[in-house]
């Protein structure tokens, strides 16, 4: 009986560690599941899907490195778009404050300034039309003023002859 006994142990040890085992090799099966799809959502820079599901395969498998290390870059990268997001909205900000400006001073017929300001704009938003459009509106304004200050100029001359002509005139009887 002893020997029956020792077999039936033996057995027992054998059938536990055989499932510890299988119980291991579904907990890698789970885990390399999970990490695939982990890996699929990272590929597409679905940060915050992949991070949660590297902490779900943490989870299965606490010792395993790789989640650990994708945890840690999918971190680096929210922070980098974190920063990337906070000067997108600052550069918009100056880029806002500035056509504001701008159409206040358009508003006031300061031509000049406005144009500055416009020419900020243009250069924080290269790509922007709006700026550029008010440009070329003052530079038309500008000609125009410039025209009839000509015009204004050249009237004022003729009238300064005639009135010198007249004169002559009347300088003479």
């Amino acid at each position: 009986e002893k020997p029956t006994q020792r077999l039936q142990e033996i057995q027992q040890k054998l059938d536990e560690i055989a499932q510890a085992e299988a119980a291991e090799e579904a907990k890698r099966q789970e885990f390399d599941a999970v990490m695939a799809e982990a890996n699929g959502l990272f590929g597409q820079e679905d940060w915050e899907d992949a991070k949660a599901k590297y902490q779900e395969a943490l989870g299965i498998l606490p010792d395993e490195q790789e989640p650990k290390d994708k945890i840690d870059e999918i971190e680096q990268k929210l922070e980098e778009l974190a920063e990337a997001e906070a000067e997108a909205e600052a550069k918009q900000q100056e880029y806002d404050d500035l056509m504001t400006e701008g159409q206040k001073l358009f508003d006031k017929e300061a031509w000049e300034d406005a144009k500055s300001k416009y020419e900020e704009a243009s250069s924080v938003f290269p790509d922007e039309q709006a700026p550029k459009d008010k440009i070329a509106e003052i530079d038309q304004k500008l000609k125009e003023l410039a025209d009839a200050e000509a015009a204004a100029e050249a009237k004022q001359q003729e009238y300064d002859e005639l009135m010198s002509a007249a004169n002559d005139l009347f300088g003479q009887e």
